[in-house]
């Protein structure tokens, strides 16, 4: 991951199930106590969703202080001291990884704490008060770290036992009948993906005359697991794009009929526009599909509040609805030319949400307060397998939108009345 990544993570402003902020401490074996209350953290997160502890964080009335660490204290995670130290209470052993980085001048640690793999880490050793032997810890609604205590949370932690093994099964499988070359190939892959992601954007950024009137942009990037320079035949590309689009509530997703618009740039497929919508809104738009089967597009936010154009904002019904439709068009993409068993990676980038408020649409009241995002930019990716993002649409696509507004610090995330206002179900019902 990069620094930019973690400064995002350092600076979201809010606790839940993977994040946890920690007072400015020193990392000292000796204290015992505070030593083994970060275990618990390390313990529940590692039995959930994975997460981050980030210590330099004072929590205030008002929200939070980034206060920092000292030198002398970040010297003090050290990984190897710090992993030896909470191998002696979990069974399998957790290695979690510290990250030191400075932002606005100030030190922070983060560490960084792997979901299990296949087995449920077990707490092997007491310590009175704070941990007890025998016990899995989990992280729960309320974003404490604690024993697991009702069937609920115990048939979650099975389900997710059952699929890593599954999923730890087939990628095993896989190395041994490419003869260990697996890892070395995803590297590879991943590194030509980033050339194509990297060249598209430099391309936007380059035709986008219009970049001093816009101040932020959605994009989706979709990408398969394996690159095959030729995965989709050059001549085939307009007609497997055609295919795919969709119209959801009137707006084409990739615009491929207006014209003088859509042409072919060597390996890929390209629409660039730039128009005003039918409520007078200026759009820029963007997409492009390449032979390797990855597919980027970029949109302006442009959305405004009807009373303060000046107010920087980030429309719910908008955002969740081109998540939506982003999981729809994916499914009707890779259909003839992936497997079903072949994973896809959706990212949804937001940028420029430094101070961006979010809105819901005219004559609707969603929000019972004002949120606002503190970081710069938001980035979410997920992974599954084709099958996967078919069956499970919309409860992905809420997922997606639910972390992402909850960047803007919105807590808990009522996405039901959304969901009905933009009808999901007859949009993903429809052979568009």
């Amino acid at each position: 991951m990069s620094l930019n990544h973690f400064e995002n993570i350092l600076r979201r402003g809010y606790e839940s199930k993977e994040l946890d902020y920690k007072s400015p401490i020193k990392w000292d074996e000796k204290d015992k106590k505070a030593s083994c209350e970060i275990v618990k953290d390390i313990l529940a997160m590692a039995n959930t969703n994975g997460g981050w502890i980030v210590i330099g964080v004072k929590e205030i009335d008002n929200g939070f202080d980034f206060i920092g660490v000292t030198k002398e204290e970040s010297k003090s995670f050290e990984s190897t001291r710090v992993n030896n130290f909470v191998q002696k209470y979990a069974d399998p052993p957790i290695n979690l990884k510290v990250v030191k980085i400075e932002s606005e001048n100030r030190d922070f640690v983060i560490l960084e704490i792997p979901q299990f793999l296949t087995t449920p880490h077990i707490c092997i050793k007491n310590y009175p008060d704070v941990l007890l032997s025998a016990t899995l810890y989990v992280r729960t609604d309320n974003n404490e770290s604690a024993p697991i205590n009702s069937s609920h949370d115990l048939r979650n932690i099975l389900e997710l036992s059952i699929k890593n093994r599954s999923e730890q099964l087939l990628e095993q499988i896989s190395i041994f009948f490419k003869h260990g070359e697996m890892g070395e190939r995803k590297n590879t892959d991943q590194q030509k993906f980033e050339e194509q992601i990297n060249d598209a954007l430099k391309s936007f950024d380059q035709n986008n005359t219009f970049k001093d009137e816009y101040y932020g942009y959605r994009e989706v990037w979709l990408v398969p697991e394996k690159f095959d320079e030729i995965l989709i035949e050059k001549d085939n590309l307009l007609d497997i794009s055609k295919k795919a689009d969709i119209d959801y509530i009137g707006r084409p997703f990739l615009q491929i009929n207006y014209p003088n618009t859509t042409c072919k740039m060597g390996n890929n497929l390209q629409t660039f526009n730039t128009y005003q919508d039918f409520l007078g809104n200026k759009r820029v738009y963007f997409w492009r599909l390449y032979q390797s089967g990855l597919f980027i597009k970029k949109e302006n936010i442009y959305e405004f509040l009807k009373t303060d154009k000046e107010t920087k904002v980030l429309d719910i019904d908008i955002t969740t609805l081109l998540i939506a439709a982003s999981i729809f068009f994916l499914t009707k993409l890779y259909c003839d030319v992936l497997d079903e068993t072949d994973f896809i990676e959706l990212n949804i980038v937001l940028r420029n949400t430094l101070d961006r408020k979010l809105c819901t649409g005219e004559n609707v009241d969603d929000l019972s307060a004002d949120y606002f995002s503190k970081m710069p930019e938001i980035h979410y990716k997920k992974s599954l397998r084709l099958l996967e993002w078919n069956i499970g649409k919309i409860e992905n696509a809420l997922e997606i939108a639910e972390s992402i507004f909850k960047d803007f610090h919105w807590d808990q995330p009522n996405l039901e009345p959304v969901k009905r206002r933009l009808k999901l179900e007859k949009i993903f019902q429809r052979d568009l």
